[in-house]
């Protein structure tokens, strides 16, 4: 896998961000999420991602409000085959309409990203953009379930079509402090 300067560098930014802030985190939550898409550009491609589709963390700098960003790493390597490499790094606000955690916490939840995957001698970054709506459902004093919906749109790059893609996820979060 080989990622170029330019590239490590928006991967960096995106993750290093939300860390000058955590100093002033009230909680952090850490989830890991399942989730259905649909990519909807000149063919229509559906993906199911079984117990894990990304890890989160989500860091709160002012209460009802988070910083999120998110990472997913696929590789795939078979008999007689060319390694397949995608890897997607995402930041993510959360804005909660209840700061109660105790009952359930509707959220918007805006969001860009790149997603990079290399095949053969090919690599690709394409940089996307959307929003989500969701729900928080707590099950333990620390613990909560999180369903969400949304879409987002991947802009035209070298080598790829700009598309769309629908998506609902579900997931568990930990809270901590």
């Amino acid at each position: 896998m080989r990622f170029g300067k330019r590239t490590l560098f928006h991967f960096g930014v995106l993750f290093l961000s939300p860390v000058v802030l955590s100093s002033q985190s009230q909680s952090i939550e850490l989830g890991i999420d399942g989730g259905m898409s649909l990519y909807l550009n000149e063919r229509t491609v559906s993906s199911i991602s079984i117990p894990n589709q990304s890890l989160r963390f989500g860091l709160f700098p002012i209460s009802g409000v988070s910083i999120e960003p998110s990472f997913s790493l696929t590789w795939i390597d078979g008999q007689n085959s060319q390694p397949i490499t995608s890897a997607s790094f995402w930041l993510s606000g959360l804005f909660h309409f209840t700061r109660d955690r105790s009952r359930p916490q509707l959220f918007l939840r805006p969001t860009a990203g790149l997603e990079y995957g290399s095949y053969e001698s090919n690599s690709n970054t394409q940089y996307a953009a959307g929003g989500y709506v969701g729900v928080k459902l707590p099950i333990a004093h620390h613990l909560a379930v999180r369903v969400e919906a949304g879409y987002v749109r991947r802009f035209e790059s070298d080598n790829l079509v700009a598309g769309d893609v629908i998506s609902s996820n579900l997931g568990i979060s930990l809270f901590l402090r």
